[in-house]
């Protein structure tokens, strides 16, 4: 059963990507379904590295080439720390081999304790607009981009009360 923080992580990661989408005025052409073939989002709340690679591995060998990239947003129980990452497939010979994905991105989110400030590394969380929406962007549209104020702020910090809560 999935708990209060994958699900604040998974709900606050969709809300800040239809923001950007309704900025651009494309919230109808992205999909909010829980599995879809275009772009994956994996959330885990205690999930190991290689669970993560091996569950955005497959996501992007079942689209047989429709999906363009997939993320992965491992929130670390022990520290609370938030490691988001973009993976892409990797081109194989043959066709059919398996390969691991490419990881693109890499945000790392840590709270930081005794009065201490939350801090990133990593930059802004960049979507590319067609590899979501798997056309060129027009007039208007472009990449989608999750500033760090915005991912720390709007996103990290509800997640870290998520799990504050489940600890209380």
């Amino acid at each position: 059963m999935p708990s209060h923080p994958h699900e604040e992580a998974a709900s606050r990661f969709e809300f800040l990507l239809m923001g950007l989408a309704r900025q651009m005025k494309v919230t109808r052409q992205i999909f909010c379904l829980g599995a879809t073939r275009i772009d994956a989002l994996e959330v885990g709340y205690s999930q190991t590295a290689e669970k993560f690679q091996r569950d955005i591995a497959w996501w992007l060998r079942a689209s047989k080439g429709q999906m363009r990239m997939g993320i992965t947003i491992d929130i670390k129980r022990g520290s609370g720390n938030i490691e988001i990452k973009s993976w892409v497939p990797t081109m194989s010979f043959p066709q059919n081999a398996s390969t691991a994905p490419q990881v693109t991105q890499r945000i790392l989110m840590k709270k930081g304790g005794n009065g201490q400030k939350p801090t990133i590394q990593g930059g802004d969380l960049i979507i590319p607009f067609q590899s979501l929406l798997l056309i060129e962007p027009r007039e208007g549209e472009g990449d989608f981009v999750i500033a760090q104020d915005m991912l720390l702020y709007e996103f990290a910090e509800l997640i870290w009360a998520a799990i504050e809560e489940g600890n209380a």
